[in-house]
């Protein structure tokens, strides 16, 4: 790991991996006091109104989709409801993404919760034409935009999870570690425009707004500096913690076929490690057909969850035919498959 103190190297050579962590957090934490004296606006607003979290459930774990399009739309909403008489249930949660160059969509919000769902959205920094970096958010560029979306959600009223800059530890988005600076100053620099948009929402009073810190199951590039708890903005600006992460199988000329533990095990543990008290949302994942048996990837997956990763209380299917078929009916085996092991297993929570 790079250091962002002086002397974390020399502290780190005689540690566990568990105190490891538990020092880098302390040490961190010397940072986010220096960005917090940086940007007071943003920062402190933070601090003046807690959140009515969005708990997670006391047994078992809410069930989640995303679908192309939906809630946004009369045409997504029908693919939704396709969806679920097809698996034969509703998913508690429902995730869609929207961007910067959009308002906040309340009629969006509203299809969701008229169908018993609770809302996911993933708020990804850039507009029609370009990525947002790091630098514009802390330099007050876009506070009426973060301001006027913040009070309209105020005024919705209705709880919903904001699953803001996903995957900083990739280099596919703009809003990633890679594309500011490619350095510790870069994941230093994320933390302080979390902070700062989060205290935005607080200094307006919105109470109603679950915040979802969501990195890639994999860093890339795989560098110390890069490492997704490099990112975390620490417990008070965090409500969950989360991962994304796929089976690619033999998909792609650079995959191969890979378990739900092999995905998720080693990201799990770090993330736990990090934020022990947090509940645990897998922000997105599936599998393809391609390279092995689809159908028993997902019964797999299904067991394991519960057993082997108690802090997971949601989880969200990426159901769509992008870069591979990840759609749970992309075969009967798999359709059967999931309906077998998630929906008719009553530790997965539908409505």
């Amino acid at each position: 790991m790079e250091a962002c103190c002086g002397n974390e190297h020399a502290v780190y050579g005689s540690l566990t991996t568990a105190l490891k962590m538990r020092v880098r957090r302390l040490l961190l934490a010397g940072t986010w006091a220096l960005v917090a004296c940086e940007h007071p606006e943003g920062i402190a607003g933070a601090e003046r109104t807690p959140s009515n979290v969005l708990s997670a459930p006391g047994n078992g774990i809410a069930s989640g989709v995303f679908i192309e399009s939906a809630p946004l739309g009369k045409p997504g909403m029908t693919a939704w409801d396709n969806w679920t008489r097809q698996v034969g249930a509703r998913s508690a949660y429902i995730m869609w993404y929207t961007d910067w160059s959009s308002t906040f969509q309340g009629y969006a919000v509203t299809n969701a919760y008229t169908r018993g769902s609770t809302p996911v959205i993933t708020w990804e920094m850039k507009n029609r034409t370009r990525a947002i970096p790091y630098s514009e958010v802390l330099g007050g560029k876009w506070n009426k935009y973060i301001d006027t979306w913040a009070s309209a959600a105020k005024t919705d009223g209705r709880e919903m999870f904001i699953r803001f800059g996903h995957e900083m530890n990739g280099d596919w988005y703009g809003w990633g570690g890679a594309r500011n600076g490619g350095n510790a100053q870069a994941a230093q620099q994320f933390i302080a425009m979390w902070r700062y948009v989060h205290g935005r929402f607080s200094s307006k009073g919105v109470t109603n707004v679950t915040w979802v810190w969501c990195p890639n199951h994999e860093s890339v590039p795989n560098l110390a500096w890069n490492q997704p708890e490099n990112y975390y903005p620490g417990d008070s600006y965090v409500d969950w913690i989360c991962a994304d992460g796929y089976n690619w199988g033999t998909s792609q000329t650079w995959s191969s076929w890979r378990s739900f533990d092999d995905v998720f095990g080693a990201i799990y543990a770090r993330l736990t490690s990090v934020a022990p008290g947090k509940p645990f949302m897998i922000g997105e994942f599936a599998s393809t057909e391609l390279g092995g048996d689809k159908g028993a990837w997902i019964s797999d997956a299904a067991a394991r969850i519960p057993s082997q990763y108690p802090q997971i209380k949601a989880l969200i299917w990426f159901n769509m035919n992008k870069e591979t078929d990840w759609r749970v009916e992309s075969s009967a085996n798999s359709l059967n498959a999931f309906k077998t092991a998630f929906v008719n297993n009553p530790v997965y929570l539908w409505k």
